[in-house]
């Protein structure tokens, strides 16, 4: 049965505000929580028609009527630096409330695919991989163990947003010296996602529970190298854009910075995947290049003081 009522967790962020548009698109009513509900972010969700309510994860009874008359649940949450184990805290105990409201179908927005990971690899390389895939694994379990009538497991890729303003303090040196210091080898394969693509899948898997229930969905728009995504970015910004690959000792070295872990982890997760796979999902697979064409303004603004070609 079609939802006519969903909780989107992050509807702030930029999974679920997408998510959410597509779900307002499609004429369901959607409800979220903010701690601070005059915040202009929370107004500018409330233009869009979405439902905003005071509440906090951290405080669960607050989610009770948000929750209220809710029959799906798109949940996302992100890592606490400070405490590792937050998430994990967070997401469990948001699944229990919402299972509790009588919500049937839940769709989780994780990682990218990860099943093959050789943890033993990454685990030694970098001392944040366990915890965060522990993390997303326990929330993922506890969705598949509450008993709800079906369920979706989300993967996007990266963000394509990431490479250019606001996102770009990712990549600190890109954005100013036009130099990417990757992580990420010259011949693995990123998959990249335009944001909207998370929208369209992810709503579409709230909006057809049989049809993506106990599904594993990749939600990736684009697959391109390292080297080839730089030579995107100084094709469209017209700007001296390169790329310098960090060695094995340096990545050691920095093995406890997030935005390195990032990186890294992105080397084990999905690599032997296709296009065809995003397509079948739905994913509208516009390129990186399009992407930053489409984004022309930002993409000058973030290269502004890198030297021109």
């Amino acid at each position: 049965m079609t939802p006519t009522q969903v909780f989107v967790c992050g509807a702030t962020g930029t999974q679920g505000g997408a998510t959410a548009k597509h779900l307002l698109a499609a004429g369901v009513k959607v409800h979220t929580v903010t701690r601070n509900p005059s915040s202009e972010k929370a107004k500018a969700l409330e233009a869009l028609g979405i439902k905003v309510f005071p509440g906090d994860y951290d405080d669960i009874q607050s989610l009770n009527p948000a929750l209220a008359g809710c029959d799906a649940i798109f949940l996302n949450f992100f890592p606490d630096l400070k405490d590792l184990t937050h998430e994990a805290r967070q997401g469990k105990a948001v699944i229990a409330a919402a299972k509790e409201a009588g919500v049937k179908h839940a769709a989780y927005a994780s990682f990218m695919s990860h099943d093959e990971l050789p943890a033993s690899e990454v685990w030694k390389e970098v001392s944040l991989a366990g915890p965060f895939f522990e993390a997303k694994d326990e929330i993922f379990n506890a969705m598949v163990d509450a008993g709800f009538d079906t369920w979706t497991r989300l993967q996007p890729g990266k963000f394509m947003g990431d490479f250019i303003a606001p996102g770009v303090p990712m990549f600190p040196d890109l954005g100013v010296s036009g130099i990417w210091n990757s992580v990420i080898r010259p011949d693995d394969q990123i998959r990249l996602v335009n944001p909207d693509d998370i929208g369209i899948v992810s709503a579409a898997a709230l909006l057809d529970p049989e049809k993506y229930n106990s599904q594993k969905v990749d939600i990736f728009s684009d697959l391109v190298t390292p080297v080839q995504l730089v030579e995107a970015i100084a094709k469209v910004s017209g700007k001296k854009v390169g790329i310098k690959f960090y060695t094995a000792e340096e990545i050691k070295e920095l093995s406890n910075n997030p935005f390195i872990v990032a990186q890294l982890l992105t080397r084990y997760t999905g690599a032997d995947i296709s296009l065809e796979t995003a397509k079948k999902w739905g994913s509208k697979c516009q390129s990186f290049e399009d992407f930053l064409n489409k984004n022309k303004a930002l993409v000058d603004s973030t290269f502004a003081n890198v030297p021109s070609a």
